[in-house]
């Protein structure tokens, strides 16, 4: 019980989590890899596995995973980066 309740005190509030998130979201180097450094992002969007990332010409899809925590503390996480999909374009199937 007292683990459960050390585990409750030291988590991050939900605000400072998000911002955490975005923040190492943000510096990853496997965004600019997978946009390309000339689109501007224009949305970031929270989804239920993690954000989508909208650009003026891609819409990007980055999964949250949470990792196991070892000890109390601000919730450890990584990012698994889907492959971007052109907005608007014509896959020819039709």
């Amino acid at each position: 019980m007292y683990a459960l309740l050390f585990s409750l005190i030291a988590a991050l509030p939900p605000l400072y989590q998000s911002t955490r998130e975005l923040q190492a979201l943000l510096s990853d180097p496997r965004l600019s890899s997978s946009l390309g450094g000339a689109e501007p992002i224009v949305e970031i969007v929270r989804t239920e596995n993690g954000y989508e990332v909208h650009t003026l010409n891609y819409r990007l899809e980055v999964d949250r995973v949470y990792l196991q925590q070892p000890t109390p503390g601000p919730a450890r996480f990584q990012f698994e980066f889907h492959e971007p999909e052109r907005l608007g374009a014509n896959t020819g199937n039709n």
